[in-house]
């Protein structure tokens, strides 16, 4: 493939992944403004403590999805129809069959998942009446996603955009309908984003049922192989999912000990930025895996180079760009989720705001250097960059930094934690060879 051709198509998947992914973390987003807006701080701060919960179901559609993701891909660019619709098959069952036993059990334990979450007298009614929705929609919220990566693989990720844009939609007039018009409370929010995400579930088993797909369900066996290899591939994305929950989850523990309700209102703005953020970033790494796979699978190696370089200018470029709207519109971003007329602490949450958004120019970096990783066929490298930024020094930073140089500074635990993970992920790439690209 010439080089323009390859550039132009691996912009089309990139741009469709990243236009959905927006319109998927917008249902988060919604949500949170019009929680804010139509409720209160307290439902807010709720919404941000139920977050870990979500981020857990979306981790879980990524371990699923770019488990068999990059299998499906490279077993197309080898022309193996048969493999490839045995994952897909398979893969669709477990995500179906884990999100229901999710729903079922966290529905009828709510109350201890939201002492688990965060243990605030002031807004847990809020948090129970909102997570048992959402629980609810436990297997929906995962299929939607799987559905959406696995439809890149057979080339078509216009499908998933429209959907996407379809889904965000319902999301957006719902939650106007139940919060401000039908005065539902948190409980509409919750149900607007459980409807949102049931809808387009639906179409994709009507699509992958159909001819005009190219993976199809086909009678399967379940195989250990096949769970195994998934979850091999999969789980250096589940991690970095499921770190966003970790962080929060972290942060708002630390929060509530130190700062109180101020510091969860503040950090849940934070939190809306920080899961938008990682989601573009790792809608770089959907658009980009397909094409690396399937181009390693035809020993293309020239391909691979070049949609290296491609990614990391998309990424660099997304960055600079998200920074400075933070540094510049600081007070506009506030404003949009709390009246900051009310807001005792404005002045704080600006300068707390703006220190934090220094980690995400690194951020990025990171999160795409290990999805490319995994998609050489180098999930381990990976799975210790997921390790390390998203667990183990986030976790070592927000409580060492605060006690030593005071509360205040533990808004700096992220940038610390980052630049860590980022001298790591220098060092491995600069470790590949490219032999290893070839084997």
């Amino acid at each position: 493939m010439q080089d323009g051709n390859l550039i132009k198509k691996y912009l089309k998947f990139v741009s469709l992944s990243i236009g959905g992914i927006i319109f998927y973390s917008i249902y988060s987003v919604v949500d949170g403004i019009f929680v804010g807006r139509g409720i209160g701080v307290e439902a807010l701060s709720a919404v941000n403590v139920t977050m870990p919960f979500i981020t857990f179901l979306f981790s879980l559609s990524m371990l699923f999805s770019v488990g068999s993701l990059n299998i499906v891909s490279f077993s197309l660019g080898k022309n193996d129809k048969k493999r490839a619709n045995q994952y897909f098959t398979q893969t669709i069952l477990i995500a179906g069959i884990v999100g229901l036993i999710i729903a079922l059990i966290s529905f009828f334990n709510i109350d201890l998942i939201a002492d688990f979450l965060g243990k605030n007298d002031d807004i847990k009614k809020y948090v129970i009446d909102y997570a048992k929705i959402i629980a609810i929609f436990s297997p929906f919220i995962i299929l939607t996603y799987v559905f959406e990566l696995l439809v890149k693989a057979e080339g078509k990720p216009t499908i998933g955009f429209i959907l996407m844009l379809i889904s965000a939609c319902i999301n957006i007039v719902l939650d106007y309908l139940f919060v401000f018009y039908y005065n539902f409370g948190i409980q509409g929010a919750a149900w607007a984003t459980g409807i949102s995400q049931f809808t387009p579930s639906i179409i994709y088993a009507v699509y992958f049922s159909s001819k005009k797909s190219r993976l199809n369900f086909v009678k399967v066996k379940f195989n250990y192989n096949i769970l195994i290899n998934i979850i091999k591939y999969g789980i250096p994305a589940f991690l970095a999912e499921l770190s966003t929950g970790f962080i929060i989850f972290i942060f708002n523990n630390k929060l509530a000990t130190i700062q109180g309700i101020k510091g969860l209102a503040i950090f849940s703005i934070i939190m809306y930025i920080l899961n938008l953020f990682t989601n573009i970033m790792l809608s770089v790494n959907q658009g980009t895996q397909p094409l690396i796979s399937y181009y390693i699978g035809k020993k293309d190696i020239k391909s691979v180079k070049l949609l290296k370089k491609m990614m990391y200018l998309i990424v660099f470029s997304i960055t600079i760009l998200v920074f400075s709207i933070i540094q510049i519109w600081t007070d506009e971003i506030i404003n949009i989720f709390l009246d900051e007329t009310k807001l005792k602490f404005l002045n704080e949450a600006i300068m707390d705001i703006r220190i934090y958004s220094f980690a995400l120019l690194i951020l990025g970096f990171n999160i795409v250097t290990g999805g490319y990783l995994t998609s050489v066929r180098m999930p381990r490298k990976e799975f210790i960059i997921s390790i390390l930024r998203g667990y183990v020094l986030v976790a070592l930073s927000v409580n060492i930094i605060p006690s030593i140089f005071g509360i205040n500074s533990i808004w700096y635990a992220m940038i610390v934690s980052e630049f860590i993970t980022l001298v790591v992920s220098i060092v491995f790439l600069l470790n590949i060879k490219r032999g290893k690209l070839e084997d």
